[in-house]
């Protein structure tokens, strides 16, 4: 896989979610299924190593073998890969800024240390840094919305004159008046917006998604972003559809039931059905969404999104 260039990062991209065993074991093995099932989908790329991997509680050890299996995966299949280097440390990201550089992927993903904040000096020295690591390859900066740091389309613009390695940014829009600030930066680099937000992302300048609605189903997905190239009448309509379904379905699970943000995006995948024999279950300390959720959200999941949920039943023992 060669780097690729700014202009070159487009379209929606999926997640790659662990296969947890019981007893809290990584099932590297189920790498390879996932990965050819996410290839089929016609996405545009796949990323591991950020949060659905649950990077935040992988060992070292773990990072390096996840990682080296799903590059070798992604070869095998021909689909465009993303490796996150993700850490709450700053030299624990530089170390997995280095091994992802190894595997050549697309583009390396990185958060800003987030344990303590940096400032404007120490963000620039950090970046500076991991671009170092990198040894060419295109750096990705994901902020997600617990982040700490906030940056502004001002920071952005600056970053990204500062550091050309940067060929990429994920965040999240805050209205109109941000879009039009981030115009500069769009010209600039690949502006990647929350899944649930695309249709209008990529009518206003935006260029992809790397989210947790093309985990949900990236077949779906992917089928979605042909049709807001196609007719973003349409496509606006169903994303609608989308943002209701998770504020109805998912968001009372983080706000009542106080489950893990990670924890809902990878339910929504075993929810969907699209990846046979995925389980929600998350590493130890975390609690994954129980079964007892399934039958509802499926049921949900069809009456707004059937898109998503075709091929579920809702009647079945699976479900209920």
């Amino acid at each position: 896989m060669n780097p690729l260039k700014a202009h070159e990062i487009r379209g929606t991209w999926a997640p790659l979610f662990l296969q947890i065993k019981e007893q809290g074991v990584v099932d590297f093995g189920f790498v390879d299924e996932e990965v050819a099932k996410i290839s089929s989908s016609g996405v545009s790329g796949v990323y591991a190593g950020t949060n659905s991997s649950e990077f935040f509680n992988l060992t070292f050890t773990e990072y390096c073998r996840l990682i080296e299996r799903f590059a070798a995966s992604c070869q095998r299949y021909g689909i465009a890969y993303q490796i996150g280097a993700c850490h709450a440390h700053p030299y624990e990201s530089l170390e997995r800024v280095a091994v992802a550089a190894d595997h050549a992927p697309a583009a390396i993903q990185l958060v800003l240390p987030d344990w303590v904040e940096t400032g404007e000096r120490g963000l620039m020295r950090f970046l500076k840094g991991c671009a170092k690591n990198a040894r060419g390859c295109g750096l990705i900066l994901f902020t997600p919305p617990n982040a700490k740091a906030r940056l502004t389309p001002e920071q952005y613009l600056c970053l990204t004159t500062e550091v050309p390695e940067i060929v990429a940014i994920s965040t999240t829009p805050t209205g109109d008046e941000w879009y039009e600030a981030m115009q500069p930066v769009m010209e600039k680099v690949s502006v990647m917006v929350p899944g649930q937000q695309l249709a209008t992302g990529l009518s206003r300048g935006a260029h992809g998604s790397c989210s947790s609605i093309a985990g949900m189903n990236p077949y779906a997905a992917q089928l979605w972003n042909e049709l807001i190239d196609k007719d973003i009448e349409a496509g606006l309509e169903l994303e609608a559809r989308i943002q209701q379904f998770m504020q109805t379905c998912i968001m009372p699970l983080i706000t009542e039931h106080k489950y893990p943000r990670h924890a809902c995006s990878k339910f929504m995948a075993v929810a969907s059905g699209w990846c046979e024999g995925l389980h929600q279950r998350l590493r130890w300390p975390y609690s994954w969404v129980e079964d007892e959720h399934l039958k509802t959200v499926r049921i949900c999941g069809k009456e707004l999104i059937p898109e998503f949920f075709e091929h579920i039943s809702v009647d079945s023992e699976e479900a209920a």
